[in-house]
């Protein structure tokens, strides 16, 4: 049995969860590389790391700023280096909030299953977003990459910091 044996809104509904799990998934792995880089640039003493951890901000807005201005402060150099990822992560954060926040529409004909349309709240204003699939599954790849070369950073921090 294949997906098309199912009803179209099943169908619909697996592939929203795919979405959403697979973009969450890359975005909570960002919230944890940029926390403890924010921990190490921050705080040099290890002993006092988790107490600053405990305090930093949930939002992960919040702590993309907060990272990239303790890395500026740390090393200027990698800041430079790495600043494109942390852009590319910002538009990681817009889908992030669109798919933990938002809710979906599909084709109301039930005959295109190549998009969802998502609706959320952003700063008080509606926000529409029609996506197509097969590109929004692409851009995972992208992201992932961004990701991985942030890990690259955090290892040389942990190398410097400990």
């Amino acid at each position: 049995m294949n997906d098309r044996d199912y009803p179209f809104a099943l169908n619909m509904f697996g592939s929203e969860a795919k979405v959403r799990g697979l973009f969450i998934t890359v975005a909570c792995d960002f919230d944890v590389v940029i926390s403890h880089m924010i921990m190490k640039c921050e705080e040099p003493d290890k002993e006092k790391r988790d107490a600053l951890f405990m305090r930093l901000p949930y939002e992960m807005g919040k702590k993309l700023n907060r990272c990239k201005k303790a890395l500026k402060a740390y090393n200027e150099g990698y800041y430079n280096r790495f600043l494109v990822e942390f852009d590319a992560m910002k538009e990681l954060l817009k889908y992030r909030n669109m798919l933990a926040h938002g809710y979906s529409q599909f084709d109301e004909k039930q005959l295109d299953d190549s998009f969802i349309i998502f609706n959320w709240i952003e700063k008080g204003k509606l926000k529409i977003d029609k996506i197509a699939l097969i590109p929004f599954y692409k851009n995972i790849l992208r992201f992932r990459k961004h990701l991985s070369n942030l890990y690259e950073l955090h290892a040389a921090i942990v190398q410097e910091r400990g």
